[in-house]
C-alpha cells in the first residue's frame, strides 16, 4: 500500500482477473479521497449502475467516472503548487 495519503486513485474496475469485491477491498485499503474508474469500457449500460452503487457505497471514497477527453479533477499538491495524481501500487 502507498506510504502517503492518496487523493485520487485511478481504479481498474473491470478486468478478467478481478471481482467487484476485490475492487471494493482495494479502495478500502488505499483509502483515497476519490476514485476514478478506468478499464471500464466493457461494462454494459446495465452493469454500470451496479458497479457505481457498489463501489460508491461500500468503497468509502467519492466514486467518479471519466468522460473521454476530460482530465480527472486533481488538487494542488506539493510545495510548488503543481497538480498531481497519486498512483497506488496494488494487486489489481
Amino acid at each position: 500500500m502507498p506510504e502517503h495519503p492518496v487523493e485520487t486513485l485511478m481504479l481498474p474496475v473491470m478486468a478478467p482477473w478481478s471481482k467487484i469485491s476485490e475492487v471494493i477491498d482495494y479502495v478500502r485499503e488505499v483509502r483515497p479521497r476519490r476514485a476514478y474508474d478506468i478499464h471500464d469500457a466493457l461494462l454494459t449500460d446495465l452493469a454500470r449502475p451496479i458497479y457505481d452503487r457498489q463501489i460508491g457505497q461500500l468503497g468509502g471514497a467519492e466514486h467518479l467516472r471519466l468522460t473521454p477527453g476530460t482530465p480527472p479533477r486533481c488538487e494542488p499538491h506539493g510545495p510548488a503548487g503543481g497538480t498531481a495524481v497519486s498512483v497506488a501500487p496494488g494487486r489489481l
